[in-house]
């Protein structure tokens, strides 16, 4: 499959095709190695913190499932969702789940098929968050 059939239609969402939206100003375009938490901030032993799921191919139906999971995590401070097909629809049900989630901090969504309008909701629930 070429490049350009798993990036979209090159006329799709020219402003939001080649950056990521950043959640509170913290970009995870490129992978980076895990820090230590500061002391007192730790997750429960076992708990994910970090969740890269970059080109998993997960979809408007797959977003549904793990927003309903993310909306109620209390461990996951970083999520990388770059390259997953995510559209308008998975973009409303992402915004619920982050409403209602209080850990995240970092959020990667580069190279979706988010419309205008789901980044500008994206953004809107980022910024309705207190910065840590």
């Amino acid at each position: 499959r070429s490049a350009r059939a798993r990036a979209g239609s090159p006329q799709r969402h020219q402003g939001l095709r080649s950056r990521a939206l950043e959640w509170r100003g913290r970009s995870r375009a490129r992978a980076r190695p895990p820090v230590a938490p500061k002391p007192g901030s730790e997750a429960p032993a076992g708990d994910v913190t970090q969740l890269g799921l970059h080109g998993c191919t997960i979809g408007d139906e797959g977003i549904l499932h793990l927003a309903s999971a993310l909306a109620a995590n209390a461990a996951v401070t970083s999520l990388d969702l770059s390259s997953n097909r995510i559209g308008y629809k998975g973009a409303n049900h992402l915004v619920s789940a982050l409403a209602a989630n209080v850990t995240l901090t970092s959020l990667n969504i580069l190279a979706n098929r988010l419309t205008e309008a789901g980044a500008r909701a994206l953004v809107a629930v980022a910024e309705s968050k207190p910065n840590q």
